[in-house]
Parts: structure tokens; sequence; C-alpha cells
């Protein structure tokens, strides 16, 4: 039964179409919390492992970043080639030879196996007539570790003090009577850590990635029942899904459950496209275009037959510029086939792309239908692509122009929402990357969401990609990750690995990844993020990458090789609180001066933007500390060294610097105004001289450091009203930008501000009603001038009070342990993040069949049509002490409005003043 209002069936009827449909699949799960707690042999997978412990077992290779004697246990457990495991502190090792055996004496602890026992499948919870009516609705992408109890357990350190579980999910659905007889497939983009897929309480797949797409088929499963199916009178099917969450590869917050996006699609069985098995090699002039297509069919009754393919290629705005007719396919009675097409598109003179000139196009793949006429297509696939030339020498040249890459590496984790990353969110980051002089974005350990790569596309940032576990067992996950991700002309290269990752180089491990790489993407080069002592051998790299690496370590292997291409893909963990020191140290200069050097291409990989949950200091905190903006996307002091060095200070004429408005000169005063916190003024210039004033007046001039910094000591006193800094030229110029921060008086009243949709983040201006876009909302408390005052305390309670909205998570301290997705947080530094959803999806193309679909409603609502007048999300902020806010958030049907459009109308990102908007 469904739980919400029933839709005028009438407006949502099925067309029957020949095409693929793509349709969104993620509202309406029920969620268990736990494992299987009842049934035959309820509980967690036995692995049945013999105990070696003190032992010492032969052929066992090191497996990196699993950081627990658990986490060693279980990725061998759920690795059927894995006959073995031994674990010290922080170091794990398997055996994945028939010949790995166990006796004598060791140190370790461990486990062996002769044999894989089939995993365990007969849980309770799969049967479709389990009762699952007490679970929870929930809609994807869905987090379910960040809602558990924050606890001093060191073995969860690493993850954010947050434990880890098992859980399930489960969905009722119904397939459309239309789609019997074609080829049905789920797609997840991504879920933590091992899935175990049922369905109709039949086990179809274990995969056992996080961060790579996994596809079901469901209509070669017997049991799938279609609508109208005389086999069950409303034809429902029922599909539950175990994620073992329990184990991991990384040493921070990975979340838990299926976190990212979930489709189902309906294709041609006759013919149709594999997914992602058409590319367009975006490695080129614009004179031709090299197109490769993999088809299958799983329809014998066709094999033989000829159906046409056609491609065409239009503007970012759908004007058409030119179509060609590739090799016809024959039909194949199994498996897939491949085509190869060269387009000669000379006389186009297509645009290239490039952070100065983001210009994008549509591709579109055709496969012709019914009796292989032209015009009746039984596939069509359409995605953005964009076309760069690349050459990789002592520096980086794009489109024939050297450059320099400037960026930082990232984590997807936010404040309030956990692993779960939307679109606005993410255009949120990126806008911001640019705003502090960024031209790249490293994916750093992992790969990232299919939207993340269309928004750096649209902005103009350049990136790194990046595969999460390095090993020969784990060679699957490069070519998914190669796979899904080469269509995104940003992408220069592939990574195989992360710092101590890269050190298990073994079972010829490189030259597999680089095979896979160059058989799937033949353009792009191969790199690696490693520790300059070594790891990948570099013969299987194109370009050559160290984590912190200092001067010396570049140096050094220039020497060795003068024309092997050289990257800092990671520096600069220089950790710092957003309330705490507010000067720059000379880490940041020191660590990313590698990427100055002459025959260095740059530094990719500043750690990090933002903070992230996991990898803290120390408990009682439960976020990093190394990035320039806290979890909850406000800016700590180190952003202002980025935006004064990568951005302001470079020429704006400069192809390395990113389309964005920046001003001439720039002067910050890096402190807040926090009572006894002022022994040092810090002032932060572009220029060579600085002066300061305090309440009007001059306390003198001094020149700026090579950080652009100058610190003023024993200028505050009591009853100082305000701190002026001017940036000078020269001792006797006139200033040429200036900065006052104001001592506040007591909070008087609370705010609440939108930052996100808002022309000051560039991020736009109304709420897209699809369903699942985010607003970020920050409360302050002013002074009865208007001044935020940082040192208030107290908690702010939440709510959205009208409107299709939803509260889903806040944002506060560092070492704040109330629940993340609760309607409650404290002041940090006077401000509290709030993260709000929509909930109503009136804008999605093939809502209409996601309706047929669901039979169950979750938090999302469904609409044939969008409400007239749209309404707005209001949201409302109460504190005890300072009153309450409310925040009006705009809503919108109009395509322009969608997060990807946003990013495309912002490339030239111009009104963004968010970190100069900033005051606390």
């Amino acid at each position: 039964m469904r739980t919400a209002v029933l839709l005028a069936v009438s407006c949502l009827l099925l067309e029957r179409v020949s095409g693929k449909v793509v349709v969104p699949f993620g509202n309406g799960w029920r969620f268990h919390f736990g494992d299987d707690p009842e049934g035959p042999g309820g509980g967690p997978n036995e692995c049945a492992f013999k105990d070696v412990t003190n032992q010492t077992c032969t052929n066992m290779d090191k497996n990196t970043y699993r950081w627990t004697e658990y986490d060693c246990m279980m990725s061998c457990c759920y690795e059927n080639d894995c006959r073995a495991w031994q674990y010290t502190t922080m170091a794990c090792f398997h055996g994945t030879t028939p010949d790995t055996t166990c006796s004598g004496n060791g140190t370790y602890t461990g486990g062996l196996r002769k044999d894989s026992p089939p995993f365990k499948r007969d849980y309770s919870l799969k049967d479709p007539g389990y009762n699952d009516s007490a679970w929870p609705l929930v809609s994807l992408p869905h987090d379910y570790s960040i809602n558990q109890t924050f606890a001093d357990d060191p073995d969860d350190a690493w993850h954010g003090y947050l434990p880890r579980n098992t859980s399930w999910y489960r969905k009722n659905f119904t397939l459309p009577a239309e789609w019997k007889g074609r080829a049905v497939y789920l797609v997840f983009e991504g879920a933590h850590q091992f899935k175990q897929v049922y369905i109709n309480g039949e086990w179809v797949l274990d995969h056992p990635a996080d961060y790579t797409e996994f596809t079901v088929r469901l209509d070669n499963i017997s049991s799938v029942a279609y609508g109208g199916d005389a086999q069950s009178s409303t034809g429902g099917n029922v599909i539950a899904i175990r994620t073992d969450g329990t184990y991991g590869s990384g040493h921070w917050y990975e979340g838990g459950g299926i976190y990212r996006d979930v489709r189902i699609v309906a294709a041609n069985e006759t013919a149709h496209f594999v997914h992602h098995g058409v590319f367009v090699d975006p490695e080129t002039d614009g004179s031709a275009l090299r197109i490769s297509a993999e088809i299958e069919s799983f329809s014998a009754a066709a094999a033989g037959r000829a159906v046409p393919v056609e491609f065409s290629l239009s503007t970012a705005d759908g004007v058409v510029l030119s179509t060609t007719r590739g090799p016809d396919y024959i039909v194949a009675t199994a498996g897939s086939t491949y085509l190869n097409h060269t387009w000669d598109t000379s006389a186009l003179r297509l645009r290239l792309w490039s952070p100065q000139a983001p210009t994008t196009y549509v591709f579109k793949a055709q496969l012709g239908g019914s009796g292989g006429a032209p015009g009746l297509w039984s596939d069509v696939v359409t995605f953005t692509t964009a076309f760069r030339t690349t050459h990789w020498g002592p520096k980086f040249a794009l489109n024939g122009v050297t450059m320099q890459l400037n960026g930082f590496s990232h984590h997807t984790s936010f404040a309030g929402t956990g692993a779960v990353s939307g679109e606005r969110l993410n255009l949120f980051r990126v806008q911001t990357s640019k705003a502090m002089g960024a031209n790249f974005w490293r994916c750093s350990v992992n790969p990232y969401e299919q939207h993340l790569y269309e928004m750096l596309a649209r902005v103009g940032l350049l990136a790194w990609d990046e595969n999460r576990d390095f090993g020969f067992e784990y060679r699957q996950e490069m070519h998914d990750l190669v796979k899904m991700h080469r269509n995104h002309a940003p992408v220069l290269m592939w990574s195989f690995c992360n710092e101590a990752d890269c050190d298990r180089d073994t079972q010829n491990t490189s030259a597999t990844l680089k095979a896979i790489a160059e058989g799937l993407d033949p353009s792009r080069p191969t790199t690696a993020n490693m520790h300059p002592s070594g790891g990948v051998a570099t013969e299987y790299l194109d370009v050559v990458g160290y984590s912190h690496g200092l001067n010396e370590s570049f140096i050094k292997e220039h020497g060795v090789d003068p024309a092997e291409p050289l990257l800092l893909g990671e520096c600069c963990s220089c950790p710092v609180d957003r309330m705490a020191a507010r000067n720059f140290t000379d880490c940041m200069r020191e660590q990313n001066s590698p990427g100055d050097l002459p025959y260095v291409a740059g530094s990719t990989g500043v750690w990090s933007l933002m903070d992230y949950f996991g990898e803290s200091i120390a408990w009682p905190a439960v976020t990093s500390a190394y990035g320039n903006l806290d979890i909850s996307g406000f800016p700590k002091p180190h952003a202002y060294w980025y935006r004064l060095n990568w951005l302001v200070k470079q020429p704006a004429a400069s192809v390395s610097r990113p389309l964005v408005n920046a001003p001439a000169a720039l002067a910050r005063i890096t402190d807040v105004w926090i009572p006894g916190g002022w022994a040092m003024v810090h002032c932060a210039v572009s220029t060579a001289w600085a002066e300061v004033l305090v309440d009007g007046v001059l306390k003198g001039y001094q020149v700026a450091d090579e950080n652009g910094m100058t610190e003023w000591g024993g200028i505050i006193g009591d009853n100082t009203t305000n701190v002026t800094c001017n940036a000078l030229p020269s001792i006797t110029s006139a200033p040429v930008a200036t900065h006052t921060l104001v001592r506040p008086g007591d909070g008087v009243q609370l705010q609440l501000l939108i930052d996100v949709p808002s022309p000051i983040t560039g991020t736009g201006k109304k709420l897209y009603l699809d369903g699942k876009d985010m607003a970020l909302l920050r409360a302050q408390v002013v002074d009865s001038f208007g001044v935020v005052n940082s040192s208030v305390v107290g908690n702010v309670t939440f709510a959205v009070t009208s409107g299709p909205g939803r509260l889903i998570g806040l944002g506060g301290a560092p070492d704040s342990h109330v629940p993340v997705q609760g309607d409650s947080q404290a002041f940090y530094g006077g401000l509290i993040r709030a993260v709000v959803g929509v909930t109503l999806d009136c804008t999605t193309p093939s809502r209409n069949v996601t309706y047929q679909i669901d039979r169950e409603s979750g938090p999302l609502r469904y609409s044939p049509t969008c409400p007239a007048p749209l309404p707005p999300i209001v949201v409302t902020a109460t504190s005890e002490s300072f009153g309450t806010a409310t925040a009006t958030i705009l809503t919108s049907s109009d395509p322009s409005d969608h997060p990807f459009e946003v990013a495309r109308a912002t490339a030239n990102l111009t009104g963004y003043t968010y970190l100069e908007d900033i005051t606390s």
C-alpha cells in the first residue's frame, strides 16, 4: 500500500516506446539497521578461517589500507582468491595463491583457509514475503552510518568515531507490462562495502567495491513479474540488498549503505548500447572524432539483421551541427560487438575546451529500430562531451598552451549529509575551488559521482581520476573506473593508487592496470600518487606523481630522466582549526613549492579543500583539520592564502588562472574578534606593503612576508572598536585594497541566511524541484549594528515549517557529538550550518514511470505537474537567547535552475563573494 496520497493515474499513463527508458529508482526503500537477526544461521557471514596466530605464512602480499585486524580479515573473507590473512599494527597481508601455507613461529594474528566456502545466502530478510512494514521508509542516496552515536572507540577513530555496521535495504516495485521482452537492469552508482543482491528471494549478485558502479539485470530472472502477468495480479517484485559496511579500506569516514544514485533502465532486447559502451575520445583538435560503440543483443531471433548506427553532434543549447552514419551493427546471437568509426568534423570548426573557455557539446548515438529504418530508434545514448589536446613534457600544455596546474584533493563527506553528496552541494565545492584559484580537481583516493564530472566540464576545471584499491585482485575496479568516466573531457589521467597503496606492486599489477586503461582509453596517460620513496615502477607511469614530495625528490627524479613528466600529486597537510591561530604558516608555501619547479606540471592535490569526517587529530574531534574550509563549508584562514597566491597575484591574462572574477588587489584580516584572543593582528595583502589603522589611527607599515602575511602585536586595547588593514604597492602609495574588522557588541538577533543556492557562491538563486536538490543555510547572531558575533554560545533548533522541503542535517564544531541529522546544533565560531533538501519531484521527465514502478512512497513525492504558484521552502531557526529567524528558499521548475545549467551559466564566475562575506 502506498503511504502517500495517490496522484491521478490518468495523468501518469506509461507510453509504449521502443527506445531506452532511464528512470530514478531511489524512492520507497525500506531500511533495517543491523544484520539479519533471525532465520537459519542468521547473523554475519562465516568466513571459516583456521586460527594461525603466531605462525608464519608463505607467499603473502601486503594489502595496504586495511587499518584494523577486522578490516584485514573481512577483506580476505570476501575475496574468493584469498587463502590467508595476517595482521600486525596497521599492516595487513593476504595470501592469494593456492600454495600459501602457515607454520612455525611468527608474531602476527591471522587465519588460513584452503577452500573458499560459498557465501552465506540463506538470510531471512531476503525473502519476498518477509514483513518489513515496521522498517522506516527512506530515499536513496542514503548513508546509514552518519546517524550513529559518536564514541571514543579506537577501532573507529579513522572513521570519525562512528561505528560501522551491516544493514539491509528492501524495495517493493512493479515493472510496467510494456517492459516485458526488453532488457531491464538496475544501475547502482556506489554503495559501502560488500553488497549481496537478491531479487524475489533469489541471490543474483555480489559486488565488493565501494566507488564503482554495478548493474543488476532483471529480465533474465524467471521470477520477475510485470504488470498484468498471470503469476502476479499486481506484478510485484522485491529487491533486498545486504550491505556489509563493517570493514573497508579508507582511513577516513567512508559512509554506510547505498550512498549514491540508483536508476532502472529498460532497453531494446534486439539491440542496445552497453552501459557506458559509447566512447568519444576527447583528445582531438576538432578535425576528427574517434568513436567506439559496444552493442549487445539478447534476441537470437534477430541474429544477422543489419541495424543502422547514427551519430550526431549538437551545441550545448541543442542546435544540431551535423550527423553521420556509422557502420551497421549486425545483430549477434549473444555477447557484445564493438564498432569503431572516425568522423571527419573539420568543416564544423569545433571549439576546444579549456578552463578559460569551457565549451561543451552534446553527442548522440542512435541504433536503428524496426526493420532497420533510420528514424525509428531502438536505443539512444546522449551525453555531454568536449574536445581538447594535451601534451605532457617538463610542463603540461593544453591545446598547445603551457599552463600551471593548481588544485585541491577532496573527500565527499559534508556536514549534515555524511557520504551523500548532491549536485548543488558539489557545485558549491567546485565554485569555491575556482574562487581560491584552482584550475584542477583531484578526485582523490577513489572515483566520484558521475554528476561531479559533468560539473567540472561545465565550469572549466581539469581533473585527475583515481582508482581505490590497488592490487591484481582489484583490477576490475580500474576497468570500471575508466569505462565510467572516459567520456568526461576534464579528466586528464588515470591514477592507479594513492600513497602506501602504491607500495603493493606485485603480480605485475601496474602492467595489468596500464593495459586495462589503454585498452579502454588509448589517449590518456597513467599516473600514481606515490610517496617519494617510490612504489609503482615508473616504466608503467606516463606521468610520475609524488605525494608530499619536497623539492629534492623532484630534483633527483628529474636528474634521472629529464624527459619524464612530473607532478606534485598531493601536498600541504597543514592542519588548522577555524577558530585557532589565524596566521599563515610556511607549510603552504614550502609544500607547494615543488609545483613551481620548471619541470613539474604543478601542485594538483592540496590536502584538502574541506575537512571531512574521520582522520581527526584525536578525540574528541571527529573531523579532520586539514581542510581550507571546515566540514560545514566555512572558510579557515588558509583559504585566503590560496585566494591570494593562486588567484589575485596571478596575471589576469594567465591561462592558468580560472575563469572567475577577482579583485585587482586583496587585503584581508584573517582574525575573528574574540575577547582575549588578540595578542596579534594578522593581515594578508597581495601587495608589497601593508598599513594598519586602529580606530582610524595609523599604527605603522610593514613589508609582507613571502606568504603575503603581516603580523601586528600590541595594537589592540580593551576599548578598540575597529581595525583596518590597507594593501599598498609602496609605502608612499594610496591603498589599493582595504579590509576592516569591527568589534561586535552583544548578540541581539539570530539571522538565517541562504549560502546555497545564492549568487554569492555561484550556485544559482532557486532550488530545482527534482526531488533531490539541496540548500545550505547559515545561522549567525548579530549585534544591534548587524555585526556578526563570533563568541556567542547556545543551541539553535531548525525546522522546515512549510513548502516541499525537509531538514537533512546540521554542522557545528569539529568536536560536536550531537546527532548529525538531528534538529539542534550549537554555535561554533558564531556559525551553524543547516542542510535542507527538496521533497517534490515535478520535473524529472520519467517521473510518471517512476510512480508506476514504486509500490511505496518514501520522503519524496512525485507530481505530474508542478504547483502554481511554486511554493517556497520556509525554514525556521529558534534560539532561546536570540529569538527566531526564518529563511525562504525559492523553488523552480525551470530547467535553467538545474545545477548543471547553473554551472554552465556561471562558468565565468563573476558574482562570487562568499569568501569575503564570511566574517566569522
